[in-house]
């Protein structure tokens, strides 16, 4: 079974800081190959789901169970936090990375909706009174 929201966000900021140091670690390696590059792009994808769990866990313990992370506040600080670390790699791990983060959070999105259910689509008939 899972785990809590307060040993998810340690795990998950454990993890982000680790990926952050061994990206770090292995930049000379990265550099040198251009395939390397894009797995450091997708490194920092893997950042990014890490970060954006992180986030959401620490809201759910300061707010409650049930907050969900929104798109302009959580979101983008997180992509805006992994894509800064792709960015001190190198540059094309930034466009990689926006790439490969945009992925992962269509399939992200994808899965809350199949575990958490979305809100009902309501139709609504635009039909003139005569």
């Amino acid at each position: 079974m899972g785990v809590g929201s307060n040993v998810s966000f340690l795990l998950s900021t454990a993890l982000s800081i680790g990926i952050i140091g061994l990206m770090h670690f292995f930049k000379p390696i990265i550099v040198d190959s251009p395939s390397l590059t894009i797995f450091g792009g997708f490194s920092s994808s893997v950042l990014f789901v890490f970060v954006l769990t992180a986030i959401n866990n620490l809201e759910n313990v300061l707010f409650g169970d049930g907050f969900e992370a929104n798109f302009i506040p959580e979101v983008v600080l997180a992509l805006g936090a992994a894509l800064s670390v792709a960015g001190t790699i190198h540059g094309v791990c930034v466009t990689t990375g926006f790439a490969f983060s945009a992925i992962a959070l269509y399939y992200l999105h994808s899965l809350s909706q199949k575990r958490y259910g979305g809100a009902p689509f309501v139709y609504s008939s635009m039909k003139k009174k005569k």
